[in-house]
């Protein structure tokens, strides 16, 4: 047996002692330093060795060790006692830290094991999107809504381009276009009028489809392009139903959103129709 494998073999058991001596110290001495600089110690050192070896499984659990063991440690080392009580702040500073966490492990993977991990994009851009989509003093769904769809739409598209899965091309793709209207429209928008707000979301959501048919030349040498047919609708609806909440917001008139959008849909109809045929 070489001493890789040996330690491979090894390395779990320590650290389960370590584990284990840590709790104990921290249950018989009531302090929480000198367990917690223990932890992270030898959790750094597993780290590297994983590095070394080429372990990516234990690589992915010493980074969470890391990550979930140096927030409680700063505040020792900075505030001088550990966190009595979870409270919003300090739920999303753990989740900052778990979200780098898998970052620095996507890149490290990435440099050391010749492999990217795309599925690990997802996972650190939803953690690092709490921080900004939860506020610990007024939480705002929309803005939760927003930032996390945002950031999973975006790691599920790029992990679908680097890996040509075109299901997580249209689902990231749609997750970002959901996410962003959702947002833009209802919390970012100037007009406080929820016909020009539906409009708005709904031409969001139809950019979401054209957006699969633009990522699909990416990983292929021709478009696809069926996606503007849901796409075309949602957009052509969406502009009409804005058109309308627009002129009746500015009191240029009243004006059926249905007769307008029903207006360009036709149009648009009419357009596919002949380039269909052409």
């Amino acid at each position: 047996m070489t001493i890789k494998e040996k330690l491979r073999v090894i390395n779990p058991v320590v650290y389960g002692f370590v584990v284990l001596q840590a709790l104990l110290l921290a249950i018989t001495t009531h302090t929480i330093f000198f367990p917690l600089l223990m932890l992270f110690t030898t959790s750094l050192v597993e780290w590297i060795l994983a590095v070394v070896l080429g372990r990516q499984g234990w690589l992915i659990g010493m980074t969470l060790c890391l990550s979930l063991v140096s927030r409680p440690l700063l505040s020792v080392i900075f505030d001088h006692q550990f966190p009595q009580n979870l409270d919003a702040s300090y739920i999303l500073q753990m989740s900052t830290a778990l979200g780098i966490g898998w970052l620095i492990l996507l890149i490290v993977s990435w440099i050391r094991l010749k492999r990217v991990h795309w599925w690990m994009l997802p996972i650190a851009l939803a953690l690092l999107s709490i921080y900004y989509g939860v506020s610990p003093t007024n939480m705002n769904w929309l803005d939760l809504i927003f930032y996390s769809g945002l950031a999973i739409g975006a790691g599920l598209l790029v992990w679908g381009i680097g890996r040509k899965l075109f299901g997580l091309i249209i689902a990231g793709s749609l997750l970002l276009s959901m996410s962003t209207g959702t947002g833009f429209s209802w919390n970012r928008l100037a007009f406080d009028n929820p016909v020009v707000q539906t409009g708005v979301m709904l031409v969001w959501f139809g950019l979401g489809w054209v957006l699969i048919t633009i990522s699909s030349r990416v990983i292929w040498d021709h478009f696809i392009w069926w996606p503007l047919i849901p796409g075309g609708v949602q957009i052509v609806v969406g502009a009409g139903t804005y058109i309308a909440g627009y002129l009746t917001q500015t009191q240029k008139g009243n004006t059926n959103p249905i007769l307008i959008a029903s207006f360009l849909f036709g149009i648009y109809i009419f357009i596919y129709r002949v380039g269909f045929r052409r």
